[in-house]
């Protein structure tokens, strides 16, 4: 057990081990997304979304697939979805990036790669 923090180390180690493998799924789906594969691209940044529903860089990436692939109604939903999940968790809204994503979706624009 750390003194200091009064964790055993192994919560730290699995935290640690947590945020890099968030972070290869996230960097395999922006290479997906670079080799216009969306559909791999959506299930990589999916399952970032499902092991950490605060990571909105993961949100971003699936609704982005999403109006790529002509899903225009489903990123609105996924947005929405974060919308209420952040208000309803942390009595927050999304960033101003995600926000910034939906308007372009709103507006029928088709959003930059990541």
């Amino acid at each position: 057990e750390d003194q200091a923090t009064g964790q055993n180390w192994w919560v730290m180690k699995r935290e640690e081990l947590l945020s890099e493998y968030l972070d290869a799924l996230h960097r395999l789906g922006d290479h997906c997304a670079a080799l216009q594969d969306l559909k791999g691209a959506m299930s990589f940044y999916a399952l970032a979304m499902e092991k950490d529903r605060y990571r909105e860089a993961a949100h971003r990436g699936v609704m982005r697939c999403q109006m790529l692939l002509g899903q225009r109604n489903e990123a609105l939903r996924t947005y929405h979805r974060l919308e209420e999940f952040l208000n309803q968790e942390l009595q927050a809204e999304p960033s101003r990036e995600s926000r910034r994503l939906y308007e372009q979706i709103l507006q029928g624009k088709l959003p930059e790669a990541p």
